[in-house]
């Protein structure tokens, strides 16, 4: 009877694979391994020798004829030692091929994520661009931005992915249908697995615009007087409304400047004429100003009563 003797070296395959590791606790990787198939005709198959680098062989796992195996739940840090041996039809078994060692990959330790709100760009009277960093820590993190007239925010953008990375990486959002001329509040925030952030607060102001003006009926008509009305809108910039009037549209008459303050919003604003003729048609608008732009509103027409002298 012939021994048969294997001095193949065992080999790693190219396409070496390990099973998905948590990044939240240890998991068991697997690898396969592959050799050469013995030039012997007597070989009936295989077995698999594997260690700890620090341990002895026990029983060889007998593989068959395969020279291609898979190993599984290694233990994350630990090296591995692996040889192989043929066996013919009697069992007989050639000597341990010469060894390999492959020491199981380490899982990343993950944390909660690490953020930083940056300043915002491309700011507008209605829109902004907001910035941030942030760092995944190793666990796939989502991350959005908080915004808001206060600290208290209130609106957030839709939220996006950051990815498992270790390292920081910028993130922008545009926002919209802000308020012109109005300060807003942002912070950036993100979280994963094992945690949230959120960054610091930061602020911006939006650029102003030229005011919105509409031009109201006339009130309070009596045969020489009436009351001018308009809505403004002063876009957040200090803002003052006048009106012209007069027999046509060319007018003629303004009234004093009505100062309306830098809200954002819709107000009223009203202003009292008098010394008009009874029973005649007047034409009239508003003119509304702010630093950005000034703007007219339509006209609008209004006929005073008709005088009556009472007989005596």
């Amino acid at each position: 009877m012939r021994y048969l003797t294997s001095t193949r070296v065992p080999r790693l395959l190219t396409t070496l694979a390990t099973v998905a590791v948590s990044a939240l606790c240890a998991a068991a990787q697997s690898i396969t391994l592959a050799w050469d198939a013995s030039p012997d005709a007597n070989v009936a198959g295989y077995k698999l020798y594997c260690r700890a680098q620090a341990g002895a062989y026990t029983n060889g796992n007998n593989v068959g004829k395969t020279t291609t195996v898979s190993v599984s739940n290694l233990i994350e840090g630990t090296t591995y030692v692996f040889a192989a041996s043929a066996y013919n039809a009697l069992g007989i078994e050639s000597s341990l091929s010469p060894e390999v060692s492959y020491t199981a990959l380490v899982a990343p330790v993950a944390n909660p994520p690490v953020v930083a709100t940056m300043s915002a760009s491309s700011v507008t009277a209605v829109s902004a661009m907001l910035n941030g960093l942030v760092n995944p820590n190793g666990a796939a993190t989502i991350t959005w931005f908080d915004y808001g007239p206060s600290t208290n925010y209130g609106l957030k953008t839709p939220e996006t992915a950051a990815g498992s990375g270790s390292m920081a990486v910028g993130t922008s959002r545009g926002i919209s249908g802000l308020l012109p001329g109005t300060i807003y509040h942002f912070r950036i925030a993100a979280t994963n697995a094992v945690g949230a952030a959120f960054g610091l607060d930061q602020g911006f102001v939006t650029g102003a615009m030229a005011p919105l003006v509409a031009t109201q009926p006339a009130s309070s008509i009596t045969w020489k007087s009436a009351t001018l009305n308009a809505s403004v809108n002063p876009n957040g910039a200090a803002a003052a409304v006048w009106f012209e009037y007069g027999l046509s549209t060319n007018y003629g008459n303004i009234t004093s400047l009505v100062n309306l303050g830098s809200t954002p919003k819709i107000v009223s604003a009203s202003s009292p004429i008098g010394a008009l003729l009874a029973g005649t048609i007047y034409h009239f608008h508003a003119i509304a100003t702010n630093a950005a732009g000034i703007a007219k509103g339509p006209d609008q027409t209004f006929t005073t009563a008709l005088h009556r002298i009472a007989k005596k």
